[in-house]
């Protein structure tokens, strides 16, 4: 109810500001269905997900430990990451369970246990093999993160939560979006259509200089983004802009001040591990 609630007051003030764009000749109709498709698959991506995967839930992990790959089954399916990945995948899977439906699909994830650096000391985690074909990339995903995924007419979206202690912080996220091809043209086009969306969502634009060094090295556009909650909590972020395989996608990385230390290097671990298909 509560993600339904922020949905419905969310496009309600998007459509009736953008509409008077429109009429003023600020802003193209189709560009305003876009925005509102965005912040559907955005905000709206819990309560109207594919499938949602929450890593850490001991009843969804099935482990298969020491099996040998079936006659024509294929091998790692990360074989495309360096050999020190690889070599530290764990033989296990786990079953993935549709949100909608409630009914587990065929196994197909992939564990490693891995190191992430959290205030200066090496801590060892689970790591999730997680495969998003719509957007077309292959990542590691921290057991305790929640995903998120979304398609529509207008493109597609991943979302993964902190998830710590079994707690979801809503604020605490990462969503990777790429709209339709037809829908973007340029990385200046998917850098203003960010901005945009990121403004009606309450966040202030802080732009970077222009020999800062990136937070993210696949940007092609970065910038960060701020706003203080009524409660009179922080909420920070980094947006990044890049191109793969001929789509647009943007990053967004928020989060609540006090998560800095423990959220953003698992979300840089993931972003480290991701590979793009070619």
């Amino acid at each position: 109810m509560e993600h339904s609630a922020t949905f419905l007051w969310v496009l309600s003030s998007i459509v009736k500001r953008k509409s008077r764009d429109c009429r003023r000749g600020k802003i193209h109709y189709e560009k305003l269905g876009l925005i509102i498709a965005l912040i559907i698959v955005v905000l709206g991506s819990a309560a109207c997900s594919k499938q949602q995967v929450d890593l850490s839930a001991p009843q969804e992990i099935e482990n298969q430990h020491s099996q040998e790959p079936e006659e024509g089954q294929k091998e790692d399916p990360m074989e495309e990451k360096s050999e020190s990945s690889v070599d530290e995948i764990k033989e296990e899977e786990s079953t993935s369970t549709d949100a909608s439906t409630g009914k587990q699909g065929k196994p197909h994830t992939t564990m490693k246990q891995d190191v992430i650096q959290l205030e200066g000391s090496d801590e060892e985690f689970t790591f999730i093999l997680y495969e998003d074909k719509a957007l077309g990339f292959k990542t590691y995903v921290v057991e305790d993160f929640l995903i998120d995924q979304a398609s529509s007419g207008e493109g597609d979206v991943f979302v993964v939560k902190a998830n710590f202690g079994g707690k979801v912080n809503e604020d605490a996220r990462l969503s990777i979006f790429s709209p339709q091809e037809m829908n973007v043209s340029s990385i200046g086009e998917m850098t203003q259509l960010s901005k945009e969306i990121n403004e009606i969502n309450g966040f202030t634009i802080k732009e970077r200089s222009a020999d800062a060094k990136k937070i993210l090295p696949i940007s092609e556009a970065e910038y960060h983004i701020e706003k203080r909650k009524k409660d009179g909590v922080t909420i920070l972020g980094t947006v990044s802009v890049f191109s793969k395989n001929n789509r647009y996608y943007m990053l967004t990385m928020q989060y609540p001040e006090e998560y800095a230390e423990g959220f953003v290097p698992r979300v840089l671990k993931l972003v480290e591990d991701t590979v793009w298909n070619k």
